[in-house]
């Protein structure tokens, strides 16, 4: 048995804060909010979450294409157009800032 390296690409990504005003958010994220592909349930409250529907870009019918985020997730956009959150510790195990 031979050992791996998780391979990494480039994504676009920010550190949601669940603050309603919150105003460093990318084009593509509020494109997503303005189409119905994102939407927030418990506004205004420390149970606020985020909710993504990634069905257009799900690989197989038997995906969940509905992902779920809490505050002070990071929420990133591949190449492929999926946005998704992750979580902060693997996160910062997995990208870097790019320079």
């Amino acid at each position: 048995m031979g050992k791996y390296n998780k391979r990494i690409c480039e994504v676009d990504a920010f550190r949601w804060n669940g603050d309603q005003s919150q105003t460093e958010v990318p084009d593509w994220f509020s494109e997503a909010i303005e189409s119905g592909d994102i939407w927030f349930h418990s506004v205004g409250t420390p149970e606020c979450t985020m909710l993504i529907n990634a069905e257009t870009k799900c690989m197989s019918p038997l995906e969940n294409c509905i992902y779920s985020a809490k505050i002070g997730d990071f929420i990133i956009r591949e190449s492929n157009g999926l946005i998704h959150p992750y979580k902060p510790f693997a996160f910062v195990k997995d990208y870097v800032p790019v320079i």
